[in-house]
């Protein structure tokens, strides 16, 4: 069987985005690795899976972050400033040993293939001169353009008339503009401190004769890189997205979902919820940042929505203890938790209170949770309108809505039987392209026509078809 390399972005986001996936792989009787900084290696390896530490392998993102309920200013720019040029040099410094360091990998660990998130993709460019294939996967959406798919960073609720085709070309206008915007800062960044993620790429391409202006497939968002000849898997049933116009890119596969139901998590304190009551869970994910001044403000009004509602127990998961104090007294009926073993409390909720960020639809969609969706950035808006689109929640406005308008809109949410059904359908979608293991069975295709030893010998037929750190 095949030795299957994990490059995966030092976030909890990314990596529950890939447990579903390896979990499937070493399931059908491959062997996976992570590859990474030693700090993951107790993520890692509490999920069961072996763990090898990459010196060039450097934290996806490398800056200074807001502290909760905390606002960004001019001294807060120019430290992460600093900290990226001495990233930077660090990758730069480092770049003449990753020839060697990738040899020693691939001569002791022998893969048959690699995997890559986006954030890590980057990292292909050293592995091309010893001849080893890879995938990419994309726990967003699609971002391929169509004319009637915006870019998943748009809230915009397509339709095929001419208003909404115009509606749909603008969006990707705006994000193209945006596009330009960040390659001029790699020049000016490159001006200032001698480094940008597009030189050290130049530099690892020219160590193993990569072609990297042919191969560079980079649509128009940074943080979103593609190589062309690296197949990308998204990570949801085709069901979930908008319907296209233009048939899929044919290195590009809906695999669906990847939700790892076996995740070790720590069990849910559920004796200090009382039985028989509702339960709504909220969460902003994973990353930082969802965690700053807007985020924490927006907290307090789901805590005050709450207030006067007995009738359902809040979960309103904090992300940390900063947030916990910042949130003051909560009434009896909301419990807030640093973290939340989210698959356990689905399993009971009635609702979730969603940024909409892609692993919560996920796992509201394979548990059959309908979502009050308040995206912020990156593909949040596009999931939430995907959400939208299907009639799968609704949406709302993280600025502007008060604990009222939250209230009223989880009261709609929880009382339309239309929105639960078409819920529970979309969910028999989710959970069929799990059990039928179309990820792995993608992956056996790819090694076979790759003529890796590892693969399987029978045939195994398809179910359906930031900022780069390298």
């Amino acid at each position: 069987m095949a030795h299957v390399l994990f490059f995966i972005a030092e976030a909890g986001g990314h990596y529950s985005a890939s447990w579903g996936l390896a979990a499937q792989l070493r399931e059908a009787g491959h062997t996976v690795t992570y590859l990474g900084q030693e700090r993951a290696r107790a993520t890692v390896e509490g999920q069961g899976f072996a763990f090898e530490t990459v010196p060039f392998l450097l934290p996806h993102r490398i800056g200074v972050m807001p502290r909760p309920g905390q606002r960004w200013g001019p001294r807060h720019h120019l430290q992460a400033w600093l900290v990226r040029r001495g990233h930077g040099r660090a990758l730069l410094a480092m770049a003449p040993q990753v020839p060697a360091m990738t040899a020693e990998l691939v001569g002791r660990l022998r893969p048959d293939l690699l995997v890559f998130d986006p954030f890590r993709l980057g990292w292909y460019v050293p592995f091309h001169a010893h001849g080893i294939p890879a995938v990419a996967f994309s726990s967003k959406p699609l971002l391929s353009p169509d004319p009637l798919v915006p870019p998943y960073t748009s809230g915009v609720v397509p339709d095929p008339s001419p208003r909404g085709r115009l509606r749909v070309r603008l969006a990707w206008l705006r994000v193209r503009a945006a596009y330009l915007k960040h390659r001029l800062a790699v020049v000016a960044e490159r001006v200032l401190t001698g480094y940008s993620h597009v030189r050290l790429l130049g530099i690892l391409a020219r160590q193993a004769a990569y072609p990297l202006r042919r191969a560079w497939a980079t649509r128009p968002l940074h943080f979103d890189l593609r190589l062309r000849g690296i197949p990308e898997l998204v990570l949801f049933p085709r069901e979930f997205d908008f319907p296209r116009e233009r048939p899929l890119p044919p290195d590009a596969v809906y695999v669906g979902p990847c939700v790892y139901a076996g995740r070790v998590e720590e069990p849910f304190p559920w004796d200090q919820v009382p039985a028989g009551r509702s339960v709504v869970l909220c969460s902003l994910g994973t990353m930082p940042h969802n965690y700053d001044a807007a985020g924490v403000d927006f907290l307090r009004r789901v805590v005050a929505a709450f207030a006067g509602d007995p009738r359902r127990v809040l979960v309103l998961v904090s992300g940390g203890e900063a947030v916990t104090r910042a949130l003051g007294p909560v009434p009896a009926h909301v419990r807030v938790c640093e973290w939340a073993p989210q698959l356990q409390v689905l399993a009971r909720a009635d609702a979730m209170i969603t940024h909409g960020g892609a692993n919560s639809i996920r796992e509201c969609m394979t548990a059959g949770v309908p979502v009050l969706v308040y995206p912020f950035r990156a593909d949040q808006p596009g999931n939430a309108a995907r959400v939208v689109f299907h009639g799968l929640g609704l949406r709302g406005d993280h600025r502007r809505d008060d604990p009222a308008e939250i209230r009223r809109k989880l009261d709609a949410l929880t009382a339309d039987a239309g929105i639960r059904e078409r819920v529970q359908r979309m969910r028999e979608a989710f959970v069929r392209a799990d059990e039928e293991r179309a990820a792995a069975a993608f992956v056996e295709r790819f090694l076979r026509e790759k003529g890796r030893a590892g693969a399987a010998a029978e045939p195994v037929a398809l179910a359906g078809a930031g900022h780069h750190a390298l």
